[in-house]
């Protein structure tokens, strides 16, 4: 009685274990800074590699437009990709331009960004995607 007891508890703990890792959210945090960028007097592009339990997302970089005392741990990234080496060109009073080689897994092209003052400015950003499968 004591052995199927035992057996019994154990199989409920493995199956707990992998329902749990089945059904448990993935978690992305961000990593090492790739990027730092100024784009305009007081506004910066910056990047980070993303840390994440789903394996889908391994070595994506997650980019945002800042301003220059902003913390990135609050905002949402308008750029997600798998390119470290973005480029930046064109830059005007409220658009730039970028040159991306990577696979491209969400893009928002109209930002809002807070200045340290409190007010907002309008960024535009158009990009060129080359990804090679």
């Amino acid at each position: 009685m004591k052995k199927l007891t035992l057996t019994l508890a154990l199989v409920g703990i493995t199956i707990a274990v992998a329902a749990a890792l089945l059904f448990l959210p993935t978690h992305t945090t961000l990593g090492k800074e790739v990027l730092s960028k100024p784009i305009a007097e007081e506004f910066k592009l910056v990047g980070y590699r993303s840390l994440s339990t789903d394996p889908a997302t391994t070595g994506q970089i997650h980019y945002f437009v800042v301003g220059l005392d902003a913390n990135v741990d609050e905002l949402t990234p308008f750029l997600i990709t798998t390119d470290r080496f973005v480029r930046v060109s064109a830059v005007e009073e409220n658009s730039f331009h970028l040159t991306i080689n990577g696979k491209i897994s969400a893009y928002h092209n109209d930002l809002w960004v807070k200045r340290s003052n409190g007010t907002v400015k309008h960024w535009r950003v158009s990009a060129d995607a080359n990804y090679q499968r």
